[in-house]
């Protein structure tokens, strides 16, 4: 009986959940209060230039103490002269994501610097727009470095901080590129 009760309660609760979040997925965006991030430290790796860069700007209108990680230091240049002009600290970091021994030591840098990260936006990524077979091994693990490991070795970097404080988010961005998808014939999208 109290296994049935258990398992009653969690379907419950499960059921609930799934009707709180279908409704507000219905809802449009503004009737509910978004979340206060503003004097929060923000970190975007891939900051340097497209998404990462609107990114920083948005999370910077926000109020967000910013933390710009990217390999092209002229890109990480031009991205804190955006964001600083909506009157943001901003903080950047010339790295190659797919090393890990620099990640890591970036990693200690940031926390010595700037503080505890309490959002973490993993948007760095390699994108070949090459098929599988016309890749060289080199730019695979380069891949596969940057676009896998890299978000493991960074959340594992800062999210022990997140978990002590029971605060902060950490997100991936996934990009999907032109050449590397299609289209089929029903619609779905199919992955080369």
């Amino acid at each position: 009986l109290e296994e049935f009760l258990e398992m009653s309660y969690f379907i419950v609760r499960l059921l609930v959940s799934i009707i709180v979040s279908s409704v507000k997925a219905c809802l449009p965006m503004g009737v509910l209060p978004r979340k206060n991030v503003s004097g929060g430290i923000c970190l975007i790796t891939g900051a340097g230039h497209g998404i990462g860069r609107l990114m920083a700007v948005e999370f910077a209108r926000l109020g967000c103490v910013m933390v710009l990680w990217d390999v092209n230091t002229a890109g990480n240049e031009e991205t804190p002269e955006m964001v600083r002009r909506g009157g943001a600290t901003v903080h950047t970091y010339t790295i190659d994501l797919s090393k890990r021994e620099q990640m890591n030591a970036t990693a200690e840098r940031v926390k010595k610097e700037v503080g505890d990260v309490d959002i973490l936006i993993n948007n760095a990524g390699v994108v070949t727009g090459k098929k599988l077979l016309d890749s060289p091994d080199e730019l695979i693990q380069l891949t596969m470095n940057v676009n896998a490991l890299a978000c493991l070795f960074t959340a594992k970097n800062f999210e022990k901080s997140l978990i002590d404080r029971n605060h902060g988010h950490v997100g991936r961005h996934h990009r999907l590129h032109r050449g590397q998808a299609r289209r089929s014939g029903s619609g779905r999208l199919l992955h080369l």
